[in-house]
């Protein structure tokens, strides 16, 4: 089995080309794809403006709930994916460390290990990808089920063109914002992807440290060999902290804007769907939206967890280790080992809210809290 982390990015390299990251990030103003990226961009900002323009516009109180959910997710979006366009370098230094880590993996119980970590990681790609398929599908349904005459769009926002005045008008404002959403998909698909795939494998890196730290002594006599092991290890770790501080400063600023936005948009969504919805297309419509929000934020809170209970077990492992047989250098680095594991802190989101299953939870009662906001707002109207 060929042992490398970085082809799990494949998908997220392929998505950042087609929506022009990767040639924004290289800022060559003499290639034709440059320009080709710079409108296609620009094309996604109008498309935002125009829902922007139209918010709170509308007499029906669904469309204006509908058009402020859109708003929130398109400007999100936007704000997220040019974040990753200026960290996409760093990105590239994560794949060198990963590569480095991986060449570590030499025994058959890691590689077994890294074998389970990799269809773990394949099935939270198809899970994400997945619910934007969903979305996708029901968003085209709901539209499609429509009735043509009332010439309405996708989403409820401005147009400059009379959209009754012709078919021609309505054919150009419904291909202009089907266009401006599939666009929007991919950039937050691919926006969506990356955090929960990079912390499951810095996740399952630790758990092979783990490994290798503690096995080291139990079936080698060789006490030089087992200090240049523990010197592999220490180094190991370092390695894996300048991993983590690299991924952290890709997905801090990014998951900070999304915990906010999807803690409102599930709050309104289920405002929209518990007091306004009266067709089974618009129900089917919100489920998926609020399942699709719940996971952009489950899988990177549960991975984030799972970082923090593995990081503290480092701790632990080298003690783990045949260390009471070993000479004095290797319990001097074990002690090294061990104080090193201080240097992990809480992960936070914009330095503020925490990476955990906790900040999941809090999500749900705040979305819960917004939701009745608004009931109790719309009652007292």
């Amino acid at each position: 089995m060929e042992i490398n982390s970085g082809i799990h990015f494949a998908t997220n390299w392929r998505i950042w080309q087609m929506v022009g990251a990767v040639d924004l990030n290289r800022w060559n103003l003499r290639n034709f794809r440059f320009w080709v990226a710079a409108f296609c961009n620009a094309y996604s900002i109008a498309f935002s403006m125009t829902i922007i323009i139209g918010m709170f516009s509308f007499d029906n109180p669904l469309d204006n709930i509908l058009n402020f959910t859109i708003v929130l997710t398109t400007v999100a979006t936007v704000s997220k994916f040019f974040i990753f366009v200026k960290q996409l370098n760093r990105i590239r230094l994560i794949e060198q460390e990963l590569a480095e880590l991986d060449s570590q993996i030499d025994t058959d119980d890691q590689r077994k290990f890294f074998k389970q970590l990799s269809n773990e990681l394949f099935y939270v790609t198809r899970l994400i990808i997945g619910a934007y398929v969903v979305i996708a599908i029901t968003v085209s349904t709901t539209f499609l089920l429509r009735d043509p005459s009332r010439c309405l769009l996708p989403f409820p926002g401005w147009f400059p063109l009379d959209l009754k005045a012709s078919r021609r008008n309505y054919l150009t404002g419904v291909g202009f914002q089907l266009i401006g959403i599939v666009v929007q998909l991919l950039e937050n698909c691919v926006d969506d992807l990356f955090p929960p795939l990079v912390l499951c494998i810095i996740s399952g890196h630790c758990q092979m440290l783990i490994m290798r730290a503690s096995r080291i002594g139990h079936h080698e006599q060789n006490q030089c060999a087992n200090e240049q092991q523990l010197i592999k290890c220490i180094e190991d770790q370092e390695k894996l902290y300048k991993l983590l501080q690299l991924a952290m400063a890709v997905i801090s600023w990014p998951l900070m804007v999304q915990f906010i936005l999807i803690a409102v948009d599930s709050g309104a969504s289920l405002c929209a769907l518990l007091y306004y919805v009266d067709s089974m297309q618009e129900r089917l419509y919100y489920i998926s939206f609020i399942f699709g929000l719940s996971l952009q934020v489950l899988p990177v809170c549960y991975y984030g967890t799972e970082i923090e209970h593995h990081f503290s077990r480092l701790h632990y492992a080298v003690f783990c280790s045949n260390w009471p047989d070993q000479s004095y250098i290797y319990r001097r680095n074990a002690l090294i080992f061990a104080e090193r594991t201080q240097r992990v802190r809480q992960l936070l989101a914009g330095n503020l809210i925490p990476i955990a299953l906790t900040t999941f939870v809090t999500n749900a009662k705040t979305a819960y809290s917004f939701c009745t906001l608004i009931a109790d707002t719309n009652t007292t109207k």
